[in-house]
């Protein structure tokens, strides 16, 4: 349980803030898919319970705007500071300097745009379809994306949020995170869409982990980018099987 309120604390406003230290917060990250599930549990109580019935699109609407809010948009966040430092790639040192303002220019802009409308275009289609159990696990497969970041890129994590927590990982966090995700998975959606989700995310990451090996590190927004793929992956992949 203090795992569970550790990591919900820290990803949502549903639980209480706590300091953790680094042992404290390695070991909450064996929670992400549990509070990935209770975030897929609220949100998708609003085309469940009928809110707004007939209008997919504003149920969409309603269930990113409760998801920003709940989670303080913190992986859209990691989105945005990305778009807008990739231009530098080529440039390590200009990257990360771009990175770390905290003013948002164009890219980052039309970043949450995509990821934003994108969003909406999918969970409106799996409200059509009334795949609930597609929108419970993508916010699951959003947590656990970020867990196997951090936990692939361990050599490459820069000073922050992102080392905070992955700079001491319990051996057996991984499998419990990686059983969690399969396991609920099994329940909430076809095994032929977890398993086309599993591959999509697999091969964003892919490209978040080449991006960081070519700037030399990786952080939180990192894997607050991998956070939003990792839902895509899941909602696109149930849309496919639909």
């Amino acid at each position: 349980m203090p795992r569970f309120l550790n990591a919900l604390g820290f990803l949502t406003r549903l639980g209480p803030s706590r300091g953790l230290d680094p042992n404290q917060a390695a070991g909450s990250l064996a929670a992400f898919p549990l509070v990935g599930l209770v975030l897929g549990l609220i949100l998708t109580a609003v085309p469940a319970l009928g809110l707004f019935s007939g209008h997919s699109q504003v149920q969409a609407w309603i269930m990113v705007l409760a998801g920003v809010w709940l989670t303080r948009g913190l992986h859209l966040d990691g989105v945005a500071d990305l778009c807008d430092a990739v231009g530098a790639v080529l440039d390590p040192a200009r990257f990360w300097t771009i990175l770390k303002d905290s003013r948002t220019g164009a890219f980052g802009a039309l970043g949450l745009i995509l990821a934003l409308t994108g969003q909406m275009a999918a969970l409106s289609g799996l409200i059509e379809g009334r795949a609930y159990g597609a929108l419970i696990f993508a916010p699951i497969l959003g947590r656990t994306a970020a867990v196997l970041l951090g936990t692939f890129s361990r050599d490459l994590l820069r000073p922050g949020l992102g080392q905070f927590f992955m700079q001491i990982v319990p051996e057996q966090t991984l499998a419990l995170v990686l059983g969690q995700t399969v396991l609920l998975g099994l329940f909430l959606v076809p095994v032929k869409a977890q398993i086309t989700a599993w591959a999509l995310m697999a091969a964003g990451l892919a490209v978040l982990l080449r991006l960081g090996r070519r700037v030399n590190g990786i952080n939180g927004d990192f894997l607050g980018a991998a956070i939003v793929w990792g839902e895509m992956a899941a909602a696109l992949a149930c849309l496919a099987w639909l």
